[in-house]
């Protein structure tokens, strides 16, 4: 019995004559499909090189079937029919799939031309830019909660610095910067993973004096890390239980998920590091007035809890607090998932969100502010989509805005309870172009970091401008899943339309719908990026539209969820115009 694939290859090789086989050595991996349809023979090739020679078994006239248009050619001149069958020259591309049809009793009307060229003129500078929305969220299928609109750009990954008396000058974003996601701050600064059990007097001092970077415990220096979460998303990259068919409308509430990150079958699930077993935890929890609070944990408890220094019974239902902050450390001994909230008694809560843990949008939680080095202002930097005419978002503190340099008017409107207030920005100055934001939030306690916007930015945008690249590499556009039309007027010389001619757009992301002159020459769904527009431009100006949509990878971004794709969108380039001598080979 034969089982290695090689052996089994060697041992029927020569005893049939396959229906396929490549004339010359390949560089690449093709695919090949072979399917007899009634009469015809019909053969998928992908993946092969332009005049790739290759045999097929079969005999008959020969046509390529193009799959986007129906449209069938002649290809006889390719072919050159041998004893065994046919040798055809592939007339496409390895970015084309290729449909050859042997067997037609009649041959096609189109014969498949020879197309050189001749020239290229170089479609370069900016274009105008108009965003085109097509995620309709009456549903609430892509973000909650559902709206009846149709899903725009919207920022939701920023640049974050703290920095003390900000007051508007240009500051140039490096390594001391960080990209952050809306809603996701630090409420803990942690220690751990610790090979030994901290004690309760090094727990005491931790207690009495936080501040600072570095600890002693058991003789050994330990440096404080920020423990981030979102109070609707949990932690970030953590997406814990999905199953096979993602969240299904549920997210866990234990935000506190210490050891390493272990996937088994499509959920993430905490497992011991070889550091240690033993984690550290310690914030101030901000109480409204002095009294006593619920404190809500699941089933796995911290083994030792500090409140203001003293020690708590972990089982405890209500503690003591004093209004302003108060200093927490929380002690766990193995790596886990666990929640552990102090809220006001009696407080009433919302329902649970979908895709949400259900402390989120509870105004009764009380927030939890970690930080060590007193300064009480975050600053947020990002790129906006072209045509920035006006931004809208929710902050939890004081809020100043940046345009271009320029300080903008901002409209403060509803205020919530716990403080969250709107704001609303119309630019002083619109540009075309991409606008530089800045923003200044002056943190109410608790809502450090990205923890200060829980919501994500939204942009209204009017006509813009834009050179051709990846729009994900702009904030304002990286979580945009969409279309845009890409727009500009060229001349050209009508002494060179005495041929054909295409347009060429080089790289683009990830289907185009192109119009010349304001008439529709066709749409591409894959590779290569080509339109021939002989029938549609003319002698001097002609207006070039190119509608672009991206895929859905863009929008996930800032989704807890394992499925995940390349977010490289738009038009990439570069873009050409050829003009071709066309002749039957």
């Amino acid at each position: 019995m034969i089982s290695d694939p090689e052996e089994t290859a060697s041992s029927i090789s020569g005893r049939y004559e396959p229906d396929f086989s490549i004339g010359s050595d390949l560089n690449t991996n093709p695919y090949v499909m072979h399917r007899v349809i009634g009469k015809r023979d019909v053969y998928a090739l992908y993946n092969f090189p332009g005049g790739s020679r290759c045999r097929f078994i079969s005999k008959g006239n020969v046509q390529l079937w193009d799959p986007w248009t129906g449209k069938t050619s002649d290809i006889s001149s390719f072919s050159r029919e041998t004893e065994k069958g046919t040798e055809v020259e592939l007339p496409l591309t390895e970015k084309e799939i290729q449909i050859i049809v042997f067997g037609n009793k009649n041959k096609s009307d189109n014969i498949l031309e020879k197309r050189e060229v001749t020239e290229t003129v170089s479609i370069d500078g900016s274009w105008e830019f108009e965003l085109k929305p097509s995620l309709d969220n009456q549903w609430g299928d892509y973000q909650l909660p559902a709206k009846k609109e149709m899903l725009g750009a919207q920022v939701r990954q920023i640049w974050f610095k703290e920095l003390l008396n900000y007051s508007g000058e240009e500051i140039r974003i490096d390594s001391t910067w960080k990209r952050v996601t809306c809603s996701f701050g630090p409420h803990f600064m942690k220690l751990g993973p610790l090979k030994e059990k901290p004690s309760a007097e090094e727990l005491l001092k931790i207690a009495k004096a936080p501040a600072g970077n570095e600890v002693m415990i058991s003789g050994k220096k330990h440096k404080w890390e920020e423990y981030a979460f979102s109070w609707r998303y949990g932690v970030e990259g953590d997406y814990g239980h999905q199953g096979w068919h993602g969240l299904k409308g549920s997210l866990y509430d234990d935000f506190i998920r210490l050891g390493d990150i272990r996937e088994v079958k499509m959920s993430k699930f905490r497992v011991p590091e070889k550091g240690g077993n033993y984690y550290v935890l310690q914030t101030s929890v901000i109480a409204p007035y002095d009294g006593e609070y619920d404190i809500l944990t699941d089933s796995i408890k911290p083994s030792l809890i500090l409140i203001n220094g003293k020690q708590t019974d972990k089982n405890k239902s209500r503690v003591t607090l004093s209004k302003g902050a108060n200093n927490v450390v929380l002690l766990y001994d193995k790596a886990c998932t666990a929640y552990l909230v102090f809220r006001i008694p009696e407080a009433e809560a919302p329902e649970k969100t979908p895709v949400s843990m259900r402390w989120y949008g509870d105004t009764g939680i009380l927030p939890f502010d970690c930080s060590l080095n007193g300064i009480s202002t975050g600053i947020f930097r990002f790129r906006s989509a072209p045509g920035l005419k006006s931004l809208a978002l929710k902050a939890y503190g004081n809020l100043k805005v940046w345009i271009n340099g320029s300080e903008q008017n901002v409209i403060q409107g509803d205020k919530r309870k716990d403080g969250l207030t709107d704001y609303v920005i119309n630019v002083k100055d619109i540009k075309q172009g991409i606008s530089d934001v800045t923003l200044k939030i002056d943190y109410q306690p608790g809502y450090r970091g990205a923890a200060a916007i829980p919501e994500y930015i939204e942009q209204v945008c009017g006509t813009g401008e834009i050179t051709p690249g990846d729009w994900s590499e702009i904030d304002g556009l990286r979580a945009y899943s969409g279309g845009a039309i890409y727009s500009k007027t060229i001349s050209i010389d009508g002494k060179k339309l005495t041929g054909k001619t295409e347009i060429d757009f080089g790289e683009l992301v990830s289907s185009a719908e192109l119009f010349i002159n304001g008439k529709s020459a066709g749409i591409r769904v894959s590779p290569p990026w080509k339109f021939d527009i002989t029938k549609y431009v003319k002698a001097g100006e002609n207006r070039i539209e190119v509608l672009i949509y991206n895929t859905l990878a863009n929008n996930y971004t800032s989704i807890p969820t394992r499925y995940r794709g390349s977010i490289k969108s738009g038009l990439i380039g570069p873009v050409s115009l050829n003009y071709l001598k066309t002749s039957v080979k």
